[in-house]
């Protein structure tokens, strides 16, 4: 496939270019949707040239996996290019946020470098080390709710592998800058104690200036910086957990001076830490009448508190137990109540499970992990918000990933399932959801292997749905789960129709389909407070049947 230069308007494979985005080492970004499913991705253009280092970012990044880090989804290749299919992150670059005339605060600088230092952390520890090496504020995003994304790996290298010209002015360490020098992790620490400079005193670190003070900046954190900025590698910090450490230290000293602390949905768990230094009570927390709180009280006043009162409650619950799931699934039901997983919900659920401990390499998600039974519960929990509540133009594919992680879970467990979905080792109760599970996760395979076509995806849906009201495998869902999965299957199977009868699907079948969808509503006692969620389903269905019968 020939690839012309990037523009506006113009078709790379599935992918339709909607406008620039900045550029990166290598090359320029684009914002693109996918045709076939309406979702919206990063696409990183990077033209062929002699000696061009194309496929240096793919191979770089393409099995990292941290919260911090983006993802890369697919690759679109040509003689003339290579295109880099990315997670679209929404959000300002810090340079931005620099630019808007203002320096940043103590808390805000102490949380960024915390952040930076765990995904180091993650990449200098990795079996082959990898350095960033152009760490600046261009390159790292600031998420809406208080995260970040480091990105562009354009100047990325192994450990111990020679950097000359590597990197940008202000930020590449000394040795970056020398003819046949040997990187390390250490540079990238140079780099970030120069981000971290300019944030805090709203000037660009030079080396004239390393005898200066630091504009602005407090004692304690001047320290930090000008151990970070020494030129010689062997006087900064030796690895990203040592400076993690010096700065946490300052945040709780800060804390303990009484300074007021942003909520950042990120550092949350470091406040609540700090709350609790030197308490004996590690199943405790004080309320603000200096009451003893336990887990299970948390949990009550999260169940009538307003919104944001509520998602503190649960985040206090989770420090208090971080492997007990019952946090989780009052949550989740509590963001479920209305048949609608807002993005609002959806950031504050994946915010709580992606914070990192202090003093812990795991985050939420992977403390509860060690309790599988309960983490399987959170996980089809998640599954089905995604699947059924989401309007969000991912939905579907992060129900897919939620599915494989039950999957996952479950081989752990030796849970295994016979051929109508139900299990073998286990005869709990709480897994009568399984033969809808097993369903959902047959359907899900597409948004898992995008080159599927959408034959593919149509057949296998069509073979789901089937088995689901062949085997009456939705009854265990409540009321207005059921209803909306009702409403999801005649809204898929509108879509899916012209696809399905190519393929040679009887309109017999889906006509008969439709039907026991009809009776169940009508021969359902539905409370009243479900009524929007039957007329949605009523109406969507009359969508599916005019739709079938006008085909």
């Amino acid at each position: 496939m020939k690839m012309e230069k990037p523009k506006t308007g113009m078709c790379f494979g599935k992918y339709r270019i909607l406008r620039p985005l900045g550029k990166g080492g290598e090359g320029s970004v684009w914002l693109v949707l996918h045709t076939e499913t309406e979702q919206l991705w990063a696409m990183k253009y990077i033209p062929r040239t002699d000696g061009s280092r194309e496929f240096h970012e793919l191979e770089m990044v393409k099995r990292l996996r941290h919260p911090y880090l983006p993802g890369i989804t697919d690759l679109v290749c040509s003689k003339q290019a290579v295109c880099l299919i990315m997670e679209y992150v929404r959000g300002q670059t810090l340079r931005e946020r620099l630019q808007e005339g203002r320096r940043c605060g103590l808390t805000e600088v102490l949380h960024l470098g915390i952040c930076l230092c765990e995904v180091l952390s993650y990449l200098h520890q990795r079996s082959t080390p990898i350095c960033h090496l152009d760490i600046k504020p261009e390159n790292i995003l600031l998420l809406p709710g208080g995260g970040l994304k480091l990105v562009d790996f354009g100047s990325a290298l192994r450990e111990g592998r020679e950097a000359e010209g590597f990197g940008t002015s202000f930020y590449a360490a000394p040795e970056q800058r020398k003819a046949m020098a040997v990187v390390d992790e250490r540079a990238d620490l140079y780099a970030l104690g120069s981000v971290l400079y300019e944030m805090i005193s709203g000037v660009r670190y030079g080396s004239f200036m390393k005898k200066s003070r630091i504009p602005g900046c407090p004692g304690a954190l001047e320290v930090i910086l000008k151990k970070c900025l020494q030129e010689n590698p062997r006087d900064r910090y030796q690895s990203a957990a040592a400076l993690r450490r010096d700065l946490q230290t300052l945040w709780r000293k800060e804390h303990a001076k009484g300074r007021r602390l942003p909520l950042y949905p990120a550092i949350i768990l470091i406040m609540l830490c700090i709350s609790l230094a030197g308490s004996a009570m590690q199943s405790e927390l004080t309320d603000r009448s200096g009451k003893q709180q336990t887990y299970e009280e948390l949990l009550r006043e999260a169940s009538c508190a307003k919104d944001d009162q509520s998602i503190l409650c649960y985040r206090e619950a989770v420090f208090l137990a971080p492997s007990r799931e019952e946090a989780y699934l009052q949550l989740q039901e509590q963001m479920g109540e209305d048949g609608m997983f807002t993005p609002q919900e959806e950031k504050a659920f994946r915010s709580l499970l992606h914070e990192i401990p202090i003093g812990s390499r795991d985050m939420y998600e992977e403390l509860l992990r060690k309790n599988r039974p309960g983490y399987l519960q959170v996980c089809w929990q998640a599954a089905l918000l995604y699947w059924f509540e989401s309007d969000l133009s991912e939905s579907r594919r992060m129900a897919a990933g939620w599915l494989k992680k039950c999957q996952e879970i479950m081989d752990e467990m030796g849970m295994q399932m016979d051929a109508e979905g139900k299990h073998a080792t286990q005869s709990d109760a709480s897994y009568e959801w399984l033969p809808l599970y097993r369903v959902l996760q047959s359907m899900s395979q597409g948004y898992l292997q995008p080159e599927e076509t959408q034959a593919d995806k149509a057949l296998a849906y069509w073979s789901g749905i089937q088995a689901v009201f062949a085997e009456n495998a939705c009854e265990p869902l409540g009321t207005s789960l059921r209803l909306l999965f009702y409403t999801d299957t005649c809204n898929q199977l509108v879509f899916y129709l012209p696809v399905l009868k190519q393929q040679g699907i009887d309109p017999a079948d889906i006509r008969q389909l439709l039907q026991s969808i009809r009776e169940n509503l009508q021969n359902s006692l539905l409370p009243e407070e479900d009524s929007e969620l039957v007329g949605e389903a009523a109406d969507a269905l009359e969508t599916a049947e005019r739709v079938l019968e006008s085909g």
